[in-house]
């Protein structure tokens, strides 16, 4: 508003766009992100020093909003993650993120994290 009235200040601009591309972001990443579902499929045994590739059903649920640059973590296992450039309204899409087990003995793997900040980078909202 105070740029509709004196439109020569550009600091007040300046604030007002990146405030509104906040806003923006926020809302559209948080829309994106409301329609995933994503579903874990049963992992192989895993072997220490090898890698175990760990497979994720993405489905969007949406029919209107496609999602872009999802990325797909485990909360049990650190920062290995899998990456998902686009999912289009309705599609299912697989993502498979690779692990190495460090020692023997049984992991649980509780939680299953989908992020984005798409589209500005701004503000990420994250599914549990």
């Amino acid at each position: 508003m105070a740029v509709v009235w004196r439109p020569s200040n550009l600091l007040i601009w300046a604030v007002g766009t990146a405030v509104g591309m906040i806003v923006v972001s926020g809302l559209a990443s948080g829309a994106m992100m409301m329609a995933l579902r994503v579903r874990r499929l049963v992992p192989r045994d895993a072997r220490v020093g090898q890698p175990l590739v760990l497979q994720y059903e993405v489905r969007n649920a949406s029919w209107i909003w496609p999602a872009f640059a999802v990325s797909v973590r485990e909360s049990a296992l650190g920062p290995s993650q899998g990456w998902l450039v686009s999912v289009g309204p309705g599609e299912r899409c697989m993502v498979e993120l690779a692990w190495w087990p460090e020692r023997r003995g049984e992991v649980q793997l509780l939680d299953v994290i989908a992020q984005s900040s798409f589209p500005f980078g701004l503000v990420g909202k994250r599914v549990t």
